[in-house]
């Protein structure tokens, strides 16, 4: 589990570094459902100092449709 983590918080680095690179201040991540909570999880923990807190995470919207068609 915490490798898998680990491999959502490289990426989100990554993806931070590559808008850094075109100067985009706000980043949109988009990810399936069982990543899009393990990846809310990192972003609610981190610290205010950090690079991460302009990332916007999305839910993909395969599992947005599924998840809106389940409520109906």
């Amino acid at each position: 589990m915490l490798l898998l983590t680990m491999t959502q918080y490289t990426s989100l680095l990554f993806a931070v570094k590559k808008c850094k690179a075109v100067n985009q201040n706000v980043y949109f991540v988009t990810f399936n459902q069982p990543l899009y909570i393990k990846v809310r999880d990192i972003i609610k923990n981190i610290g205010p100092e950090s690079d991460l807190k302009n990332i916007i995470i999305r839910l993909g919207g395969f599992h947005l449709l599924m998840s809106f068609l389940g409520i109906t």
